[in-house]
C-alpha cells in the first residue's frame, strides 16, 4: 500500500443499519418538506386560476344589459334584448338603433362596428338588419353584421340567412359569409346651405307612375284679416313726415323662447301612443311632428307610420296613400321603402284606379324583382 493511498473501512451489516436509522428521519423530513411546498404552489396555481375567473367575470359583468324599444339608439359595448325577446351583442364602436318592432316586423340599423345576432324564431314574423345599403334578412338564427367602413361583412352562424344589396340577392347558409362594397351614403342637408336640388327622378313609364312620387301639400287656409282698433284720444300720434325713432344699436335683441313639444318628444309620443292602442293620439302626434319638423332625419318614417296607421285602422286609402307617398318621397331607399310601395299597389286596388295601381305594382317589381310581396302582388291590378 503506497503512501498515498487511504484505507477504505469494512461496513458491516449491522453498521448499514445503523448508519440508515440514523439518516432515515432527515430523508423522511425533507420528503415532507418537499411534498408540502407542492400542495403550496398547486393551490396559489388554483388561488390565481380562480382569481382570473372571477376578474373574467367581473369584466364581463361590467358590459351594459339593456331592453332596447323603438325608436332607441345603444352604442356598444352592450348585450341588448329586443322585444321579440331576441338578442343582440354589441362590440366596441358598434351602434345599432330599433327603427321598428311589431309582431310582423322587427328592423334594426347598424350605424357602425359589428354586432352578433340571436333571432327567436318566428315564421310570422320579419326580421331586419340594414347597414350601408345592405338588407340582411331572416326568420329565426345567429349571425355576424360588420360595418367594415368601406363595405359589409355578414357571417352566418346557424340557419338561413338572406342578404340584399341592390339588385343582388344571396342566401347564405351556417359557415358561410358573404362580403359587400358600401353603397355611396345619401347626401346630408346643412341647415345653413341652401337647400340641394332634389335629385333626378327615375324614368316614369306613363302620368299614373309619376303619382307615386307626389306629395299632397295641404291648401292654406285663408288668414282673416287683423281687426283695427281705434286709437284712444289721450294717445300721441305720431306725424306721418316724422322721423322713426332711433333704437340703440348695442341693445340686445332676445330670441323668442321656443314653445311647444321637441322633435324627440314629438316622435316618441307617437311611438308609445301607437304601442298602446291610441291610433288617434299617434296619429295627431305624427301630423304635428311632420308640419312643425318637416325636414327632421325621421320625417320618412313618421310619414311610413301614418300611413300604416290610416291604412291598417282607419281604412282611409286616400290619407294612407298621401302619407305613404310622401314617405317614399322623403326616404327612397330606407328599409321600409319595399313596405310602402306594396301597400301603394293594395291601396290602388282598393280604390279601383287600374292604370296606378298597374304603375305602381310595375315600380314595386322592378326595384324587388324577388321581393317579399312579389308574389301577393301579381294578382292585383287585373281588372
Amino acid at each position: 500500500m503506497s503512501g498515498y493511498d487511504k484505507p477504505t473501512p469494512h461496513l458491516s451489516d449491522e453498521r448499514v443499519d445503523q448508519l440508515w436509522k440514523a439518516t432515515a428521519p432527515r430523508v423522511a423530513q425533507s420528503a415532507l418538506v418537499s411534498r408540502r411546498r407542492f400542495q403550496v404552489m398547486a393551490l396559489a396555481a388554483g388561488l390565481l386560476v380562480i382569481l382570473g375567473v372571477g376578474v373574467g367575470l367581473g369584466l364581463r359583468s361590467r358590459v351594459p344589459s339593456l331592453e332596447l324599444v323603438e325608436g332607441q339608439l345603444a352604442a356598444g359595448p352592450a348585450q341588448l334584448s329586443l322585444p321579440d325577446r331576441s338578442t343582440v351583442a354589441l362590440e366596441p364602436l358598434a351602434k345599432v338603433q330599433l327603427e321598428h318592432a311589431q309582431s310582423d316586423e322587427v328592423r334594426l340599423a347598424l350605424t357602425g362596428g359589428r354586432a352578433r345576432f340571436s333571432v327567436t324564431k318566428n315564421k310570422a314574423r320579419s326580421f331586419h338588419v340594414l347597414t350601408r345599403g345592405v338588407d340582411v334578412r331572416v326568420v329565426g338564427t345567429r349571425f355576424v353584421v360588420e360595418d367594415l367602413g368601406d363595405g359589409v361583412l355578414v357571417s352566418v352562424e346557424e340557419g338561413i340567412v338572406e342578404v340584399r344589396s341592390g339588385d343582388e340577392l344571396r342566401r347564405l347558409t351556417a359557415g358561410q359569409s358573404w362580403r359587400a362594397s358600401a353603397l355611396p351614403p345619401p347626401p346630408v342637408e346643412h341647415a345653413s346651405a341652401a337647400p340641394p336640388a332634389p335629385p333626378p327622378a327615375e324614368p316614369l313609364e306613363d302620368e299614373a307612375d309619376a303619382e307615386l312620387l307626389a306629395v299632397d301639400a295641404p291648401a292654406k287656409e285663408p288668414v282673416a284679416p287683423r281687426p283695427s282698433h281705434p286709437t284712444p284720444s289721450h294717445r300721441h300720434v305720431q306725424p306721418a313726415n316724422a322721423a322713426p325713432p332711433i333704437h340703440p344699436v348695442d341693445a340686445p335683441l332676445t330670441p323668442p323662447a321656443p314653445t311647444g313639444p321637441t322633435a324627440d318628444e314629438l316622435f316618441r309620443a307617437g311611438l308609445e301612443a301607437r304601442r298602446a292602442g291610441r291610433s288617434h293620439e299617434a296619429k295627431t302626434a305624427w301630423q304635428t311632428f311632420l308640419g312643425t319638423f318637416p325636414d327632421d332625419a325621421r320625417a320618412g318614417l313618421a310619414s311610413f307610420e301614418l300611413g300604416r296607421l290610416e291604412m291598417d285602422v282607419d281604412h282611409d286609402a286616400l290619407a294612407s296613400l298621401t302619407a305613404l307617398q310622401r314617405a317614399l318621397a322623403v326616404a327612397p331607399n330606407a328599409a321600409f321603402a319595399e313596405d310602402a310601395l306594396a301597400r301603394t299597389v293594395q291601396l290602388y286596388e282598393q280604390r279601383h284606379d287600374v292604370a296606378a295601381c298597374n304603375a305602381a305594382k310595375r315600380r314595386y317589381l322592378s326595384r324587388y324583382p324577388q321581393g317579399t310581396y312579389a308574389v301577393s302582388l301579381a294578382s292585383l291590378c287585373a281588372h
